[in-house]
């Protein structure tokens, strides 16, 4: 008969600690319900006081062990899957607004509008694809407007335009840097999501390309409504603070975008949109780090040769100043050289000068 060891001490009241040769091992509960632990596993012992009858089974069997194993690992795999869906969500979302052109239709060409046009069925559809065709006023203003209030962005710009001729002239009103998402989600080495803040040059970047793409986007549905425009001149403008800190509207960009060049295009494939829009006339100034700086738009031709009228006027009063004239006498003719609509300022000097010695 081998000798056997065992020591048996109080911890806490209904915890004991058992010394024996297989190694220690831990007692709770009372006579009645007791669950000992040690290394041979964890064990249910009940009894009956006073009567001798006892029941003991151990209940961190092998296989109850494997299935909670089973169930958390299951469950940290779900977890992971569920995390890196949040991050591929996060990406195509993202993808969307920096690369918004890639989700415009290519723009479809004049033949294959007439083609259409023979193929249509119905004298009804076919005078109003005619007007389409042809440019009708009313009928481009009904698809623009209802093309513009369809559109859905998961941010806030505006829109306003104007035909000329064959020309869309459109003023956009851009979406502030400050309302672009400055965070984005990540995985942790353990696969959980946390989130990081985006450094300012990507922020920069990011949004530089959306509203740029943004543009080449509006430029394409707008010729998909008609073969009638042939050039889309596209200005995009912020509110940004000057030096008093009042907000005002500076123009980032302005682009001539022209049909032909527009038909033979991918959009799919444009993996850089700033790259791809200096393939069109355009006045954009922006720097290596992703600033703009403000420019002057492409106007209507009307606006623009007002503009060049003031601008020979100015130069021509100056020069009047430089001969000598005082103010009193140049203004006595500034009126009359207004009604004149000269094509440069030599030409409103030598009307200013036949003015002045009338007076005289």
């Amino acid at each position: 008969m081998g000798l056997r060891f065992y020591k048996s001490f109080k911890i806490l009241p209904g915890v004991r600690m058992n010394v024996s040769k297989s190694g220690i091992s831990w007692t709770l509960g009372s006579k009645a319900v007791k669950v000992n632990t040690g290394k041979r596993g964890t064990y249910l012992n009940l009894s009956i006081p006073k009567t001798g009858i006892s029941w003991r089974e151990k209940i961190d069997k092998k296989s109850n062990s494997t299935k909670r194993t089973t169930i958390t690992k299951t469950s940290q795999i779900k977890q992971n899957e569920e995390n890196k869906a949040i991050i591929e969500q996060y990406e195509k979302e993202n993808d969307f607004i920096i690369n918004l052109h890639k989700y415009a239709d290519d723009v479809v060409t004049k033949e294959d509008f007439n083609n259409h046009l023979h193929s249509v069925k119905g004298e009804s559809l076919k005078k109003s694809l005619q007007l389409v065709i042809d440019g009708d006023t009313n009928t481009l203003n009904a698809l623009i407007e209802n093309f513009i209030n369809s559109i859905e962005l998961p941010y806030e710009f505006s829109i306003e335009y104007e035909l000329e001729n064959n020309v869309l002239f459109v003023d956009l009103d851009l979406p502030e840097i400050e309302n672009f998402n400055n965070q984005y989600p990540a995985l942790s080495s353990s696969g959980e999501i946390i989130i990081k803040n985006k450094n300012q040059i990507t922020i920069k970047q990011q949004y530089s390309q959306a509203i740029i793409s943004l543009a080449i986007y509006l430029a394409a549905n707008f010729f998909n409504l008609t073969p009638f425009i042939e050039c889309i001149v596209l200005s995009g403008y912020s509110q940004r603070r000057n030096r008093d800190g009042d907000l005002i509207d500076e123009y980032l960009f302005s682009f001539k975008i022209d049909r032909l060049k527009m038909e033979n295009v991918d959009l799919s494939n444009i993996a850089k949109p700033y790259d791809f829009i200096l393939n069109f006339e355009n006045r954009i100034n922006l720097s290596t780090s992703f600033n703009f700086k403000a420019i002057t738009p492409y106007q209507l031709k009307a606006q623009e040769k007002e503009e060049d009228i003031n601008l020979y006027l100015n130069e021509a009063v100056q020069g009047l100043r430089n001969l000598g004239y005082k103010s009193t006498e140049i203004n006595l003719i500034t009126d009359k050289l207004k009604e004149l609509n000269l094509n440069s300022t030599d030409e409103y000097l030598k009307e200013a000068l036949i003015l002045l010695n009338k007076i005289k």
